[in-house]
Order: C-alpha cells, then structure tokens, then sequence
C-alpha cells in the first residue's frame, strides 16, 4: 500500500463502472437464457416447424442487435469520464 499501487477508485468512478459492469452481466445472462431455451432445443431442428423456427431465430438476432445496441449507448454515456480519470492518473 505505501507503493500507492493500490488507490481507492473516486465515487462517481466506481458507479460508472458498476452501471457497466452490471448492465452487462443482466444482459448476457438474460440473453444466455433466452438462447438456450429458444436455440438449444430439439424442436428448432424439426422440419415440420421450419418457419416457426426461422422466426425464433430471428427474433433471437433482434434481441442480440437492441442489446448490444443498449450496451454501445451504455459505453458511449461513460466512455468520456472514465478516459477523464485515466488521464488525470498519467
């Protein structure tokens, strides 16, 4: 600790950060689920259900595109402050 390697991170820091940090694990692990119960799954490989099964998929892409969409807006909102603090270290 004397080193100062290790600092406690500023308040606003570390809630961004966390924002970040949990928006992504809610969103993977919400994401994780739905493709294991809509993609993994023996119907989706039937070829009576083709179509229904096409459009799962889709849905399933659609999903991944708003997510990842929702994340890049997460990161672009904060992106500014955490290079602010990275600078103010240097």
């Amino acid at each position: 600790m004397a080193s100062g390697a290790l600092r406690l991170l500023d308040y606003d820091l570390a809630a961004r950060l966390a924002e970040i940090y949990g928006a992504q694990i809610t969103t993977y692990d919400s994401l994780g689920r739905m493709i294991t119960s809509a993609l993994f799954t023996t119907a989706m490989f039937d070829h009576a259900v083709r179509d229904q099964a096409i459009q799962v998929g889709r849905h399933v892409i659609e999903e991944v595109e708003g997510n990842e969409r929702y994340l890049k807006g997460l990161y672009e909102k904060h992106l500014p402050a955490l290079k602010d603090a990275v600078r103010a270290e240097h």
